[in-house]
């Protein structure tokens, strides 16, 4: 049965039915899953959270790296390259941060151990000074060390270069910092989804568009990045449309909202159904009831 069958009129139970006030449009949210009737693959989770190339004097060679609370100790073990993109000898400082995102799913720095879900005393990195002559690489070791916990934990090895290390130019010297992003799992873990909200916005001028906002929770004890799409439907379930949402890179237990533009639509009453995949066995699915006024 394909994907698109899955949501005729008898496939989609209703977990739970609010209303909503739009001042051009009456609205109600439905919230549900979606049983998928085959496995998918694992999502890629491959974001870079800075250019580590790009007028760097330093570079290294990987955005992410997860790694297992328990087992063997390759699986709590990685390593990060670091080399020097330069003519020069380099000093490089290494260090640890927390982050998150924000609801817009922007990166967020904090001081080390400062958030609940900061991998803290139990990540270990070696060497934390580096000394790289001109095209050299050297590895970090980054280990996690620590008893299992019940939810992932995360955190930042920070790579810059050490001040007053490096060529001196004329002008403004810039000094990059790049991250690697180091997840440490527990044994069991798993992703989640739940579409919370859906609102619509009204075209503040008639040059812009009205606009749809989605709410999106990740359940699960780990990050997700899930990708998604709105379905614009008669009330009959009969396809309008279908427009790509933003995908959504989430942490576990967070809340993050994503926006995208609707297309005119004549008046009448429609099924706004955004879906998002996070890699199980449900996909998040959201139902919205809304009206265009005539």
């Amino acid at each position: 049965m394909s994907r698109e069958h899955l949501f005729g009129p008898l496939a989609i139970p209703t977990v739970h039915r609010f209303l909503l006030s739009v001042s051009h449009a009456a609205q109600s949210l439905s919230v549900f899953a979606v049983r998928r009737f085959a496995a998918l693959c694992v999502l890629a989770l491959a974001t870079t959270l800075w250019a580590t190339t790009a007028h760097a004097q330093l570079s290294i060679d990987r955005g992410e790296l997860e790694l297992r609370m328990s087992g063997d100790p390759q699986v709590r073990a990685g390593v990060l390259t670091v080399r020097n993109t330069t003519g020069e000898r380099l000093q490089a400082q290494v260090a640890l941060e927390d982050w998150d995102r924000g609801p817009d799913g922007g990166n967020r720095f904090h001081t080390y151990q400062s958030l609940s879900h900061s991998c803290g005393d139990a990540l270990r990195v070696f060497p934390l000074t580096l000394n790289l002559g001109p095209g050299e690489a050297q590895p970090v070791r980054i280990e996690y060390t620590g008893a299992e916990r019940s939810a992932e934990c995360t955190s930042l090895v920070v790579v810059q270069q050490a001040p007053g290390s490096g060529p001196k130019k004329a002008g403004v010297n810039v000094t990059m910092r790049m991250a690697l992003k180091v997840y440490a799992l527990p044994v069991t873990s798993s992703a989640g989804g739940e579409i919370t909200d859906i609102v619509v916005t009204r075209a503040a001028t008639a040059t812009d568009s009205t606009r749809v906002l989605v709410t999106y929770r990740n359940e699960g004890n780990r990050h997700v990045k899930a990708t998604g799409r709105l379905e614009i439907r008669q009330e009959d379930n009969s396809l309008i449309t279908s427009i790509d949402l933003p995908a959504v890179y989430a942490l576990g237990g967070a809340t993050m909202q994503v926006r995208a533009a609707l297309p005119a639509l004549a008046p009448g009453r429609y099924v706004l159904l955004a879906i998002y995949d996070y890699g199980g066995n449900d996909l998040a699915a959201g139902q919205l009831q809304y009206e265009v006024a005539k």
